[in-house]
């Protein structure tokens, strides 16, 4: 891999470090509440969107072991409404959560955490999605070669390329389709109402393929899928593809 992309990527991982330690918070939180009896719905989705997260951005950052974990944890936190038919095993899943991220510490230092990127006019691509970690991920990893820009929620999205004259829209486009809110299906959807088709390429983000949606996707539009995790150098060659596609 490229130095200055390593740089970056460690980077990244310095600045996002404690955002991924308060998911596994929010895990151990749920799996204290489990134990005393105490676990609500809400607390039991948190915990399955945190190891949802996990799963993805450890995975992107290279922490292959930690990806796997959260992916089981997730499965077990989704399974039923009582969490996890062995507490024992979830609660011992997440301590070895927390102690791939305690292994992966990064250096300290008075790097401040940049504000999310706003949008801009002109853009090469805009992602639309909910995680900042990953968000800032591919932010770095494009911004040396594209003006690239980022929104968390569909309806950001949708304000933004509306507010676009036409032939100013995002050449490229990537959706995450798992976001919560307004789905990236939905996004799509709207996005295909306001006649974009052919002018810019939609991308969608995954780490989940369900082939309905896929195929519903294709029918909207949608010009390819990245699953996550996904490499720099991966991200970077779909991307430069997609924008071939529209120029």
């Amino acid at each position: 891999m490229d130095k200055e992309v390593v740089a970056g990527v460690n980077s990244i991982w310095a600045t996002s470090f404690e955002a991924q330690e308060r998911r596994v918070a929010v895990l151990e939180q749920a799996i204290v509440a489990v134990v005393a009896g105490t676990l609500d719905e809400a607390a039991r989705e948190a915990a399955t969107h945190a190891a949802h997260k996990l799963a993805g951005s450890l995975g992107t950052f290279g922490l292959e072991e930690g990806s796997r974990l959260a992916a089981e944890v997730e499965q077990a936190w989704a399974a039923s409404a009582s969490a996890a038919q062995d507490v024992s095993a979830l609660a011992k899943s997440v301590a070895s959560l927390r102690g791939v991220l305690a292994a992966h510490r990064p250096p300290q230092t008075d790097q401040q955490a940049e504000e999310p990127v706003q949008v801009a006019d002109a853009l090469d691509v805009l992602l639309v999605d909910d995680d900042e970690v990953f968000a800032r991920y591919v932010v770095d990893a494009l911004q040396r070669r594209y003006r690239v820009s980022w929104v968390s929620t569909g309806e950001s999205a949708l304000a933004a390329i509306a507010r676009g004259a036409k032939g100013s829209y995002p050449k490229v486009v990537l959706l995450d389709i798992e976001m919560p809110g307004m789905k990236g299906l939905k996004v799509l959807e709207q996005l295909a109402q306001l006649g974009i088709k052919g002018q810019c390429a939609i991308v969608m983000l995954t780490r989940r393929t369900i082939a309905e949606d896929v195929v519903r996707a294709r029918q909207l539009g949608a010009r390819d899928f990245l699953a996550k995790p996904i490499s720099a150098s991966v991200l970077t060659e779909r991307v430069g593809r997609a924008l071939e596609s529209v120029r």
